[in-house]
């Protein structure tokens, strides 16, 4: 006679096959979709054991999952009380923080470029590209600005769709063609993505150059490690000025999931 399957473990299995967890969005869909049966678990123990597996599963934030299952059974709890509505700190995205951030400036630079060809030289002369990175959303937007070197005026979705190399990028052009823009001044806005971007770039570079010099310490090469020192010393100065003007930056967490963004006038 066969063990049963555990029921998270059995809607887990359902829902992996309804969605391609080789995607990012189909393993966020997977997890949204855990939420309601994990938040049903009611022994304490049990449910953060299922929520951790779940997490690490799908490769996406422990502490994000549990904040959606609280949510859940919270409203749970609610359901038939009419309560006022308090405004509360948002829920940590299912991905991690800097991923987030990094996603929201390449998808907010791309759905501005895709729906204003007036500040598209401006976007193609603003944006590092030797800093981005290797995430689909990066990959959309070098599309796009490879097309717009080559002198194209065709930018229509089918068009771009054709060019994308994979599932993954043309199923975040699908997403670009139907969200709005950013609200906000242009230029403004392509300016924090821009320099956000950049920072980023940075970070990963002091990273990888203090690396490095601690390998060149331990091998006892400290008069070879002179120059990476300072080359980090000029990186450091680098992200103390891409800092700098702060409330810029932290502006690119304010393009949310149903496209807007809210720009503080001074």
């Amino acid at each position: 006679m066969e063990q049963a399957v555990p029921l998270p473990v059995y809607f887990f299995r359902q829902l992996t096959q309804k969605h391609d967890i080789g995607t990012l969005e189909g393993r966020l869909a997977v997890a949204k979709a855990m939420v309601p049966h994990l938040a049903g678990i009611e022994n304490l123990v049990e449910r953060e054991e299922y929520t951790k597996k779940v997490a690490e599963k799908l490769g996406l934030s422990q502490e994000a999952l549990r904040a959606e299952i609280k949510q859940q059974i919270e409203e749970k709890g609610q359901a038939g009380f009419r309560k006022p509505t308090i405004t509360t700190k948002a829920r940590p995205s299912l991905l991690p923080a800097t991923r987030q951030a990094e996603t929201d400036a390449l998808m907010g630079l791309s759905s501005l470029f895709l729906a204003n060809p007036e500040i598209r030289p401006l976007i193609a002369a603003s944006v590092p590209i030797d800093c981005l990175s290797q995430l689909p959303q990066a990959t959309v937007l070098k599309t796009m600005l490879a097309l717009f070197d080559l002198n194209s005026s065709g930018f229509s979705v089918p068009e771009l769709a054709n060019m994308m190399p994979d599932q993954d990028t043309r199923n975040i052009l699908a997403q670009l063609a139907v969200k709005p823009p950013p609200v906000g001044e242009t230029t403004e806005l392509v300016a924090d993505y821009t320099r956000f971007l950049h920072l980023l770039w940075v970070q990963r570079q002091i990273q990888i150059l203090k690396r490095e010099i601690n390998s060149l310490k331990r091998a006892g090469k400290n008069e070879e490690s002179v120059n990476l020192i300072r080359r980090l010393a000029e990186l450091h100065r680098q992200e103390d000025l891409l800092k700098k003007p702060g409330q810029g930056l932290n502006s690119i967490y304010g393009w949310q999931e149903g496209g807007t963004r809210h720009a503080e006038k001074q």
